[in-house]
């Protein structure tokens, strides 16, 4: 290839370039256009760093590209799957990619051959550091238990898209001696524990699909010896795992080189840190600064509702007015707000459930609605929690499919190609066929389930997409921090409109909006505790917690409690995962705020992830090509 390409060969990489690389390089891209001889070399050795890293996995399951190996010729029949050495061979060859593409002269690039490298670029850091699927889990894909329990999803995954046996496959025993190489690989089990551990066990983003799913796509366990094998494949390897030393280890200790890998893992999966500026210390600083600014926000949030409560003096004094803002200007667990400004009332009448709070515990009462918690093991999803959810499942669509009309991508159309499943689990996911899967394991209130379901809808509408556009190969990508980037700033753009709208009642917003303050104390909380536990320098002094202990403690500092803090405890153990929602979302937020200014600064229309997506613009760039095309989708 870097010699004498064959004509498949040469017709491969730039079918390659043109369809992963589609918000840089135009559909007519050929590598013998790059100019660079240096450059070219590099993009030749990193599709072939690219096809050894993910093999299979470029095409499943929704991958723009055909089932073609290396060569342009011959077929994959087989996903990801290296032993020790072919591992760190993969990661050692992507390393030298990056160091080639670092090498080159800027000068010696054009503009599309510049914007190339370093999109590029963030590929091929992940590749040589072991992220080999995009990943968020905090180092190679091979390494790390919440990853590697759910590898089988490179298999069911076709399944689900092939509505079969994925077609890579010629028979059922090569799925099981895939399924058998994925679990039984040589490579190193990295930093696992008491908290790694559970969280790759208990948590559906680590484990995957459990045996309902794998019945439902492969064939019922009790009879179809493929579904019975995958299933005990995956439980031999949680066995092996629970009986080796580390499973009960209280902490994992990280290095200042375990930190550096992670990091680099994880800004290159979020498209960010080529020019290694960043590192987890400078996010702990923009994560404090975070922290505050909602510190502040909700207490300001807190004085008007208290306003909005008691609009007079008639049951609370303006003296106890400003005690009980005194109060609150004092409250650091932004999340424990509704609940301390009770008990500051109180304080401030000298009272015990005196006039004041009995007031106040009744107008939240009354206008914060909540749905789902209270739930055991195995129990099914209560009547009223269904209805509930569905009902504002269809409110938020039929506002969405309002807002958004006139777009060349038509939102509404795909609203027939999303399902939503509501289940007593304790988070929602959307998975690539568009499923969003909804849990009510924890009590919330209405506005935060609002929260929850628009941004998932965002992540729907471009599964819809992938799986139903008339040319898949023109689908454009959320990548890097869009792809959760995008429903942080649904949230933060559109959640405030369209709760007022809905709710049309000014003290049920306000007490709303206060009462979410428990939602942004997760986002600090669980970010917080991902980043301690790294930074942590020793857990074995006998009155040292555990790292989910650990974890929880922080989570109680921001007002979590019970099951809220078990629940984020476990999500903290999920590698980086949770860096990115607000990693993501604040440049998102910036990028979005750049392109308002720049084509309507009325704000007559509005941007926001829904536009960009309607638009074919999933992921922003400030430059003039990008705000021209925006402009005229928009007709601006």
């Amino acid at each position: 290839m870097l010699g004498c390409p064959t004509v498949a060969m040469t017709t491969a990489i730039d079918d390659y370039y043109r369809k992963t690389y589609d918000t840089v390089v135009p559909m007519t891209f050929s590598l013998k256009n790059i100019k660079s001889v240096a450059f070219a070399r590099a993009l030749v050795r990193h599709y072939l760093g690219t096809i050894a890293a993910n093999r299979a996995t470029m095409t499943y399951p929704t991958g723009k590209l055909p089932n073609r190996d290396w060569d342009g010729a011959s077929p994959f029949d087989s996903v990801r799957l290296p032993d020790k050495r072919t591992f760190e061979d993969i990661k050692a060859y992507n390393a030298q990619v990056v160091r080639d593409l670092r090498s080159i002269d800027d000068a010696a690039l054009d503009n599309l051959a510049t914007m190339l490298r370093q999109r590029v670029l963030f590929d091929a850091r992940a590749h040589a550091v072991g992220a080999f699927s995009g990943d968020s889990f905090g180092g190679g894909d091979m390494e790390t238990a919440c990853e590697i329990v759910g590898l089988d999803y490179d298999i069911l995954g076709g399944y689900q898209l092939d509505k079969g046996r994925p077609t890579i496959f010629a028979s059922d025993d090569e799925v099981l001696r895939e399924t058998n190489a994925l679990y039984l690989h040589n490579t190193e089990l990295r930093w696992l524990d008491v908290g790694t551990l559970a969280s790759a066990l208990k948590l559906t983003l680590c484990s995957g699909w459990g045996p309902d799913r794998i019945q439902e796509l492969v064939g019922d366990p009790a009879t179809n010896d493929v579904a019975k094998g995958i299933i005990l494949l995956q439980q031999w390897w949680i066995e092996r795992v629970l009986a080796s030393a580390d499973a009960q280890k209280k902490c994992s200790v990280y290095s200042s080189q375990d930190r550096a890998l992670i990091w680099e893992a994880f800004t290159a999966d979020q498209h960010s840190n080529n020019d290694s500026s960043s590192s987890m210390d400078t996010y702990q600083t923009q994560l404090n600064i975070y922290r505050d600014d909602k510190t502040a926000q909700y207490r300001h949030t807190a004085t008007l509702a208290l306003r909005q409560v008691f609009p007079n003096d008639s049951v609370l004094t303006s003296a106890e007015h400003q005690r009980v803002v005194a109060a609150i200007n004092a409250e650091t667990a932004f999340g424990l707000l509704p609940s301390k400004i009770a008990v500051a009332i109180d304080a401030a009448q000298g009272k015990i459930n005196g006039p004041a709070a009995t007031v106040w515990k009744h107008a939240v009462q009354v206008n914060v609605g909540r749905i789902g918690g209270n739930y055991n093991p195995n129990d099914a999803v209560r009547p009223r929690d269904e209805v509930a959810v569905t009902t504002m499942f269809g409110e938020v669509k039929t506002w969405i499919a309002n807002q958004y009309q006139g777009y060349p991508i038509e939102i509404v159309s795909l609203f027939p190609y999303i399902s939503l499943i509501i289940d007593t689990s304790n988070n929602a996911v959307t998975d690539s066929t568009a499923t969003i899967r909804f849990g009510v394991g924890t009590s919330r209130s209405k506005m935060e389930y609002y929260s929850l379901l628009l941004h998932e809808l965002r992540h729907a509408v471009y599964y819809a997409w992938k799986v139903n556009a008339p040319d898949k190969s023109k689908v454009k990508e959320d990548e890097g921090p869009v792809a959760e980037g995008s429903g942080v700033a649904v949230e933060a753009l559109l959640l405030e409109l369209f709760v007022k709208q809905t709710l049309k009642n000014d003290t049920a917003y306000a007490l709303y909006a206060l009462d979410y303050g428990i939602r942004d104390a997760r986002y600090v909380a669980t970010t917080d505790a991902t980043l301690q536990r790294y930074f942590r320098s020793s857990c074995g002094g006998a009155h040292e917690a555990n790292t989910l202990d650990f974890a929880r403690g922080i989570g109680m500092a921001y007002g979590l409690t019970g099951l809220l803090a078990d629940n984020m405890a476990l999500r903290a153990h999920a590698g980086t995962q949770y860096f990115q929602y607000i990693s993501g979302g604040l440049p998102m937020l910036a990028d979005i705020a750049y392109l308002q200014d720049h084509t309507d600064p009325s704000r007559q229309r509005r941007i926001d992830p829904f536009v960009l997506f309607a638009c074919g613009l999933n992921t922003p760039r400030r430059d003039a090509a990008y705000i021209g095309a925006l402009k005229v989708c928009m007709h601006l």
